[in-house]
């Protein structure tokens, strides 16, 4: 009996001690493909900032419609309030028109968090916090009307937190490598995801299969 117990008690002692020292995973906290919406305004779970926002597509092949216009720097939140390490990942797709060119991203922890933004009239890829450019890197590989990979991860280590994205074409596997990678100064604030977008060209922009994870 005392060595079943004692038994009992290691196992159990053993438990806890995994629980604590084993780190944090990612979990889906959102995930939406659009296909079961109506088309028309978005759904109240979505919460529209700025620009002209639509579920549009067929029946069954739903996507968001960032509308072409009003011309603005537009955004929409989707999912709950974040605060530890998390990541967005999207497919999205526009087109340009002559000179003029969509710009396009996903953003963490609200309108002032942590972003990042495809701008290919400059051929380049941007992570922003707030409105403040912090890092930049070349993107040539930008096709119109295309499906676009877009995955935006903010990890923390201790002290540190690193903000990675990563960019690849629809149907591919996503590089083991980021795309662009910035340490942050500072660990971000609470907020929800994002997908941002600028309808320069005056097309409208398209955004699918939305997936949102958290630490937990």
């Amino acid at each position: 009996m005392m060595t079943t117990m004692k038994s009992v008690a290691l196992s159990w002692l053993a438990g806890i001690a995994l629980a604590v020292i084993a780190p944090a995973q990612e979990v889906p906290v959102t995930t939406e493909t659009f296909d079961a919406l109506p088309a028309g305004p978005p759904p109240d779970s979505l919460m529209v900032v700025e620009g002209g926002w639509a579920i549009a597509g067929e029946t069954g092949a739903r996507v968001l419609e960032l509308q072409a216009e009003p011309v603005v720097d537009a955004a929409i939140l989707i999912g709950p309030s974040l605060k530890e390490g998390a990541a967005i990942r999207t497919r999205v797709k526009a087109a340009r028109s002559r000179r003029a060119y969509p710009s396009l991203g996903v953003g963490l922890y609200g309108i002032s968090g942590v972003k990042v933004r495809l701008v290919p009239a400059r051929k380049t890829i941007e992570l922003l916090v707030g409105e403040d450019v912090v890092a930049q890197g070349p993107f040539a590989g930008w096709t119109e009307d295309v499906w676009w990979q877009v995955e935006l991860k903010v990890v923390a280590g201790g002290e540190t937190w690193t903000a990675e994205a990563r960019v690849w074409a629809d149907g591919g596997s996503a590089p083991a490598a980021a795309t662009l990678a910035h340490r942050l100064e500072a660990a971000p604030g609470s907020g929800r995801a994002s997908l941002i977008g600028a309808p320069y060209a005056n097309k409208p922009v398209h955004f699918d299969d939305v997936t949102v994870t958290g630490g937990k």
